[in-house]
């Protein structure tokens, strides 16, 4: 595998560039368990690829804990998968949630059910589910910190579930 950093954002923990790690449309078919131990990733972008699963070691994945590095930077180091265009089928449950997710993008793939998401996201800001076989989602979404956007299209979701009307009434703009 051929694994391309982009340019670190700036400084460094560790000895470890704050940097994405981009392998975009590179015929993919499986991650790497090791990638759980990469420090310093504050984005994963595997889009159009072949994966068809996630390992569970992504559900580790964490931003540098060097406070200095953490006050200056604080911005961008929110942790976002970018897995749009893959065959992924299933989320495992240690995935759904490392705690720095801000974003993940997971829309064009072959998910038939959203992963239960630990009850504590607290960067959470979007999730992309697009275009995926989407029927059931996860009830506990609900009781998380409001995302500001869960976007559902062209999924067959039905728009009048519970979970839907109670998400929207905390202030989150649920697409369906």
């Amino acid at each position: 595998m051929i694994v391309r950093f982009g340019p670190p954002i700036s400084g460094s923990t560790n000895g470890c560039s704050i940097a994405p790690l981009t392998e975009d449309g590179s015929a993919l078919t499986t991650l790497p368990e090791t990638i759980g131990g990469l420090t310093g990733l504050v984005e994963l972008r595997a889009r159009h690829n072949r994966l068809t699963t996630l390992p569970d070691a992504v559900g580790g994945l964490r931003t540098p804990r060097e406070p200095r590095l953490r006050l200056r930077l604080r911005l961008r180091l929110r942790l976002r998968l970018r897995l749009r265009g893959n065959a992924i089928g299933s989320v495992p449950a240690p995935v759904a949630g490392p705690r720095e997710l801000r974003h993940p993008d997971l829309r064009e793939n072959a998910l038939a059910e959203a992963a239960e998401p630990p009850a504590d996201l607290p960067l959470l800001h979007r999730i992309d589910l697009r275009s995926n076989h989407l029927g059931r989602l996860p009830g506990r979404l609900a009781r998380m910190l409001s995302p500001e956007k869960l976007d559902l299209r062209w999924n067959g979701t039905d728009p009048s579930l519970p979970l839907l009307a109670r998400l929207e009434e905390r202030g989150c703009v649920a697409l369906t």
